[in-house]
């Protein structure tokens, strides 16, 4: 399934640019709504030259992710990192992603957001999320692609999709967490 959302989500918008425009594709997981909550962050790492394998741990970054919905955005699912409790509760932050997520195996959800940026030149982006439910909680994967357009080249979330294969990584994010009751 195919959805084009606009205006940009609060999240895409947190994490990359305003002015773009989005598509999603996936299809409806309402498995995914087991995912739905607080999160004790038990392990981050980054690292912005790859997307294959997961980089340097982050140290004395915020202590909990939510993955929660947007009533406005159906199933799409938003994973955000939180300061403190109060600070989740659907409110973007310095990081940010969304993604409509299907079910990929048996405790397996993947999906993919592609956008457009409306800058000088025009650059064309991926979001592709995969949360794997585990034992004791959940792995969080979230991989960056971007390409940059030449001047005058066709900068719409439909073109992003057809020229996946060309991006390259801008960076990729993995949360380890534990479901709060």
């Amino acid at each position: 399934m195919r959805r084009i959302l606009e205006p940009c989500a609060a999240a895409i918008l947190a994490a990359l640019a305003a002015g773009c425009s989005d598509a999603v594709v996936g299809s409806e997981d309402p498995a995914g709504d087991a995912l739905v909550g607080f999160y004790e962050i038990t392990g981050h790492t980054f690292d912005d030259t790859q997307c294959e394998i997961a980089g340097a741990e982050v140290t004395g970054g915020p202590p909990w992710f939510e993955i929660y919905r947007d009533p406005d955005y159906g199933s799409l699912l938003f994973v955000h990192t939180c300061e403190t409790l109060t600070d989740c509760g659907g409110s973007g932050d310095a990081f940010s992603a969304a993604f409509l997520l299907r079910p990929d195996g048996d405790r397996r959800h993947a999906g993919s957001l592609f956008g457009s940026f409306a800058t000088t030149p025009c650059r064309l982006m991926e979001i592709a999320g995969v949360i794997t439910e585990e034992d004791v909680g959940v792995h969080v994967e979230i991989r960056r692609r971007e390409l940059e357009l030449e001047l005058g080249a066709p900068c719409a979330p439909e073109d992003a999709e057809a020229r996946a294969a060309e991006m390259t990584c801008v960076g990729l994010t993995t949360l380890d967490g534990i479901q709060l009751e």
